[in-house]
């Protein structure tokens, strides 16, 4: 469901247009059925995407990369529920060819999450750091 990949609190608050083109939907759409559908299936559990597409102007505001997937619609961050869930999932996703890159990543906080991206020309690239 689009929603769930444009949805931001901080787009909400600060009224910005966090709507994506067609060719960024269409990069979500390939995002869904390659990656994130089939490790649904594996997981046999829901997966809740906390950031998924973003404007230019939001990335900045959340002090996203300037070449972050997020802007093309070719990336999602994924809550993670607990650290079993947690393994299970990068498990899942370390092994699908489709993969472009997969990083555990935090934040000051303390939150984390699973960044997970696609691209049809796959570096496949997992974060050599992540340890279960």
């Amino acid at each position: 469901m689009l929603s769930e990949f444009i949805k931001s609190n901080t787009a909400e608050l600060l009224h910005i247009d966090n709507m994506p083109d067609s060719r960024c939907i269409s990069h979500l759409v390939h995002l869904c059925f390659y990656i994130l559908e089939p490790a649904r299936r594996a997981l046999d559990d829901s997966i809740v995407i906390t950031s998924g597409y973003r404007s230019k102007e939001l990335n900045r505001l959340v002090h996203g990369s300037g070449r972050s997937q997020h802007l093309s619609g070719n990336a999602a961050d994924i809550h993670i529920k607990s650290h079993d869930y947690a393994v299970r999932l990068w498990n899942i996703l370390k092994t699908n060819s489709h993969v472009d890159q997969l990083l555990w990543e935090h934040n000051a906080q303390g939150n984390e999450w699973i960044h997970v991206s696609y691209s049809s020309t796959p570096r496949h690239y997992v974060d050599p750091n992540f340890k279960a």
